[in-house]
Formats: C-alpha cells, structure tokens, sequence
C-alpha cells in the first residue's frame, strides 16, 4: 500500500472509530447493538492483513481475523458473552452459562447436576454425560470443554421451549450467530412491518439533511428513492428474536418487545472505511438518514 493509501486509510479508520462510539453512546445493554471498526493497532496495512474489533453495547470486544469465521450468540435480544463451541456441525454451550442466560437453578451432586425452573426439570450424569427427565434419558449428551461441562445448544434449548436458529445476517463480516429466545412473543410479522413503516415515515417528515449537495436533483432523487425505500418495505426473514425487514437499509424488529433496529455497512472489509454497527432507531433517525444519503454516492 503506498503512502498516501496508507494515510487514507487511517483517516477512514479514525472516522469511523469516531461515528461508532458516538452512535452506540446510551444503548440499552440488553440488545443487539455493536459496532465493529477496523482495528488499526493490531492491522498491518502494507502488508494487507486487517483486523476488525468488534464492541458490543454490553461491553468487552472481539478481535475478527480476516476471512475467519466467529459464531456469536444473542439471546433473548441481547448479545451474549457466552462461548459458543462448533463441533462436527453442532453448536454446544456451557451449562454454567445457558442456566444462567435462562435463569434455570442448578444443584450438583458427586454423580449429577441437576437444572430445571417451574415448567421442566433434566438431570446430566457427570460420567456419561447424558441428559434425562427422571429416569428416562433424552439422547442428549453433553461435552468437556476446558473441564467445564458443554450442552448442545438446540436440544438443550428446546427442552426449556426455546427456539433456535443459526443466520448471517445481523453480524459483521458476515459471521454466523446462534440466536435462543424463550421468551413470549406479542409481535407478529404484520404488526412489525407496519410499526417500521410509520417510524420510519414519521423520520422522513422531519428530517433535514445537515449537508448541501451542489447537484440538488442529485439530492431530491437520493430522497425520493429513500421515500420508495420506505414505501416498499418487506419481511425478508427472521431469526428466533428478530424480523428481518428490508426498506432503506435493513432493520430488525424484537419479536417480544416491538423494539426497531437498523444495521449500517455492507460487510465488505479490507478499506479504512469499513464499519458495521447495529443501533436502535429510537433517537438515532438523523443518523440513520444522512447514513443512507453518504453511502448513496
């Protein structure tokens, strides 16, 4: 990389450092939000290797390998510390952390745990390892990781009426996420569409782009695609937390909560202007807007 790709580069990086500590500045712990930027420390430019660190609003961050993939986990909306193990195509989390993550008690015994609340109740065997309700095994069996006891993440999920599903969707880059959700859903796809629609109508009317484009047909299209954007809105998918949506840029609604989000960038890595975060669209809509209207040109 030359010398002046090298400052751009950097320049971009501190840019986007900037817009995303700013953007998730106030966020709600317990959601999906993040931001992801370049991590310039641990990059080497001229040589082409680039990092990315990635900063939930819970706090902590992840360091990206390019081209590695990292399973993340949100559950119930939020995104989890967690670790998640792949094994021969099977996801497995820690018991510790899924019975706390569900708010499952836990009883251990020389031979056994027990986990369980108010609706169901499974007991492992420490040396086979087996799941069973009473005496009658369930065929799921668990695994040591690092002398901690592991669980498969669906079967272990569904037993407490749990849903589980595995998207590329929402994470950076790209990366796949395991999203658990046990709780009560009152938002149904119709309602999430609709709700979207009129926020994002209502941002509309009242926003005033900071910046003045000389080409002002250029600036009145950009908005009028944006307004088309808005018009023809539509559920493309869902997770077990989430309805996908796709208008302007994509937007996730909180099936239990009605909470909206939207997600900025495009996962395309390897220039100092990369950056990817997910925020909430309550009291961020102006940065929403002049986002679509920077990266329409």
């Amino acid at each position: 990389m030359s010398a002046f790709g090298k400052r751009a580069a950097i320049c971009g990086i501190l840019f986007s450092q900037i817009f995303c500590i700013q953007a998730l500045a106030g966020e709600n712990t317990n959601t999906p939000c993040y931001q992801t930027t370049v991590d310039a420390e641990n990059s080497n430019f001229e040589e082409g290797v680039w990092k990315y660190k990635f900063t939930p609003s819970s706090g902590g961050n992840v360091i990206l390998e390019e081209g590695e993939k990292y399973t993340f986990l949100v559950i119930n909306g939020g995104i989890s510390s967690e670790k998640i193990v792949i094994e021969n195509g099977r996801a497995y989390i820690g018991l510790d952390g899924i019975c706390r993550e569900f708010n499952l008690s836990k009883e251990e015994t020389e031979d056994a745990v027990t986990v369980g609340n108010s609706l169901n109740r499974a007991i492992l065997d420490k040396k086979s390892l087996l799941l069973k309700k009473g005496n009658k095994s369930l065929g799921i069996k668990g695994r040591i990781v690092e002398d901690e006891i592991y669980v498969p993440v669906r079967d272990f999920s569904e037993m407490f009426y749990a849903t589980v599903t595995y998207s590329t969707d929402m994470m950076p880059l790209f990366n796949p996420m395991v999203n658990i959700d046990n709780r009560e859903k009152g938002v149904s796809k119709e309602q999430a569409l609709w709700d979207a629609k009129q926020k994002l109508q209502e941002y509309y009317r009242e926003f005033e782009p900071e910046h003045t484009y000389r080409d002002k047909a250029l600036m009145s299209n950009m908005m009028l695609q944006m307004q088309k954007g808005i018009d023809h809105m539509q559920v493309v998918g869902e997770t077990a937390s989430f309805w996908l949506l796709k208008g302007p840029c994509l937007l996730f609604v909180d099936k239990a909560t009605g909470a909206i989000y939207y997600k900025t960038g495009t996962g395309k890595a390897g220039h100092g202007s990369y950056m990817e975060t997910v925020r909430n669209l309550d009291g961020s809509e102006d940065e929403l807007f002049e986002h679509i209207l920077i990266s329409s040109f």
